[in-house]
């Protein structure tokens, strides 16, 4: 075998699929702002008492590579959400530019 034995090919194979992910979301994080295409949402709703509560940082951390996608994101901005705006992490474009957390709900 190329790399020795099947375990360092697949700690490999791992590290590197950390390392690509890695630079994805620096790349996100770094176009965010020309990436979403709303400057500001309608933060009036209060949040309720389930889901998750993330910043845009740690949802693009754990939500966009961590979650497996069944759920609903929306913008939250000073403790209020926009329940008007919600995406997936397939539909990050709807996210506003000045929001600073994101509320996950799982289905």
């Amino acid at each position: 075998m190329l790399f020795g034995s099947k375990e360092k090919h697949n700690d490999w194979l791992l590290e590197y699929e950390v390392e690509r992910l890695k630079r994805q979301i620096e790349l996100l994080r770094k176009d965010l702002n020309d990436f979403c295409v709303i400057s500001t949402g309608e933060y009036t709703n209060d949040l309720p008492d389930y889901g998750d509560v993330f910043t845009v940082e740690e949802f693009l951390d754990e939500g966009c590579f961590g979650f497996d996608g069944d759920g609903i994101a929306y913008p939250v901005k000073d403790g209020k959400e926009d329940r008007n705006l919600c995406f997936t992490k397939n539909s990050l474009w709807r996210l506003p530019k000045d929001a600073t957390h994101v509320a996950w709900y799982n289905k």
